[in-house]
């Protein structure tokens, strides 16, 4: 009796350990199954949000941008497409913020074995990629507005001082035999030397420049 009880007591033993085993077989697949689960919902979720802000670039974004803050022909109108651009720049900084975001978001997931790991970086790649290009595109823009600004400017600036330069002229030569014509004459030299500051070799050398960079 004591064999028969040892040897069942040893069979429910092995019975037992297998079953523990299994069940421990399947607790570690289904725990993978659920990792892989939870992996598959963000990257699908980070992907649809990739999906929506490429969406905005391509529908909205990069459109707008090249008809936006055109170079009109004078400073006014160039003054008030540089206030559209900003408008538009301060919308898609919004959008551009948002992807960066989701950039960050997305390199938090890494070192996972998935099959789908590698469509989700190349997506991922491939939409910082987009996003990059789309900022830079911006700031050049912006920069490209900015110069012409500064050249519209300066051209008005030289345009009052020659309209200042034939007026001092014209009241020198007008008042030659003036007694008091060297003092009119000191008067003269020195509103020419202050206006004269404004526009320096340098500066010249500066808006050269920068019309030689647009080119």
């Amino acid at each position: 009796v004591c064999v028969f009880v040892r040897r069942s007591f040893e069979s429910t033993l092995a019975v037992y350990n297998l079953v523990e085993e299994e069940v421990h077989t399947l607790v570690t697949k289904s725990n993978g199954c659920l990792e892989h689960l939870e992996f598959l919902k963000k990257i699908r979720e980070l992907e649809e949000e990739f999906q929506r802000v490429t969406l905005w670039i391509d529908e909205e974004g990069e459109p707008e941008l090249s008809t936006v803050g055109l170079v009109e022909g004078s400073l006014e109108k160039t003054e008030e497409s540089y206030r559209q651009f900003k408008d538009f720049f301060k919308e898609a900084k919004l959008h551009y913020n948002q992807g960066l975001s989701l950039s960050k978001e997305a390199a938090k997931i890494h070192g996972f074995k998935f099959p789908e790991m590698a469509t989700f970086e190349a997506a991922k790649g491939a939409f910082q990629a987009k996003l990059t290009m789309f900022y830079m595109d911006m700031e050049m823009k912006g920069a490209e507005l900015e110069t012409f600004l500064d050249l519209y400017r300066f051209c008005d600036k030289v345009t009052a001082f020659h309209l200042d330069c034939k007026q001092h002229l014209a009241q020198w030569q007008a008042r030659e035999k003036d007694p008091n014509n060297v003092e009119v004459q000191q008067d003269t030299k020195d509103a020419l030397r202050r206006l004269s500051e404004d526009f320096s070799e340098e500066k010249f050398q500066q808006m050269k420049l920068q019309v030689s960079s647009m080119h």
